[in-house]
């Protein structure tokens, strides 16, 4: 009977309390883990955006040893070379894209060139004969997604598209649109007449997916900002 007894002791299941107490532990631990778990994934976006923006960089001047100019339209080199932007002869794709561009919104105009698609500034490889792709870059999976969709645009971890700014006129720097505007801009390498020496810029809104004119470049919502030249 003695031994009967303990064994249904031993073999009866987990009391209402012992199960409450076993779901408050776990949700501890969740409320611990998942913060990090965002954290670290939040981090590697932002990884994988500079990352990106790198690629961009280095196909940009691959480009430019192979053809002796940089990716872009007739149309964006002669904005950029007949005087019709008087602050800078440079050329920035996104951000605030001179309006009187027609049809450069974005990167696609640089993008189609690089990828060799067929179509827009690439129309017939006129842009790029020798059809060489210079990037590697995954296509995205849905209108708006992270990746190239498929009219060229490249769009960073949070499906926004990078803005890149180009030494159209040589002089071994970029005044990009936007960074070139802002207050406090030395906070981010940015030089008091707007300037970056390098021949390409490259940055991401971050993953607030926003940035602002009217905010200086290192406060607000221009701080989550990622930028391809400068570590901060």
């Amino acid at each position: 009977m003695k031994t009967s007894l303990n064994y249904s002791r031993r073999a009866r299941g987990f009391t209402l309390i012992e199960m409450l107490v076993v779901i408050a532990i776990i949700a501890i631990l969740a409320g611990i883990l998942l913060p990090a778990i965002a954290k670290v994934k939040g981090q590697a976006k932002v990884k994988l955006a500079k990352a990106e923006m790198n690629m961009i960089a280095s196909a940009i001047k691959d480009y430019e040893a192979s053809y002796d100019r940089y990716p872009a339209s007739k149309e964006v080199e002669g904005y950029a070379s007949n005087g019709a932007n008087p602050a800078t002869p440079d050329f920035t794709f996104g951000g605030k894209t001179p309006v009187n561009v027609s049809g450069v919104r974005d990167n696609r105009d640089v993008m189609q060139i690089l990828l060799d698609m067929d179509m827009g500034s690439n129309a017939g490889h006129k842009r790029n004969p020798k059809k060489t792709v210079f990037i590697n870059a995954k296509p995205s999976i849905a209108a708006g997604s992270p990746g190239v969709d498929p009219d060229g645009v490249f769009r960073d971890a949070w499906g926004n598209p990078y803005v890149i700014t180009i030494d159209m006129n040589d002089d071994g720097k970029c005044k990009d649109a936007v960074y070139n505007k802002l207050q406090k801009k030395d906070q981010v390498g940015v030089s008091a007449s707007g300037e970056v020496t390098a021949p390409v810029l490259v940055w991401s809104y971050g993953p607030d997916g926003q940035y602002d004119e009217n905010v200086p470049a290192n406060e607000g919502v221009n701080k989550d900002n990622i930028l391809s030249w400068t570590s901060r």
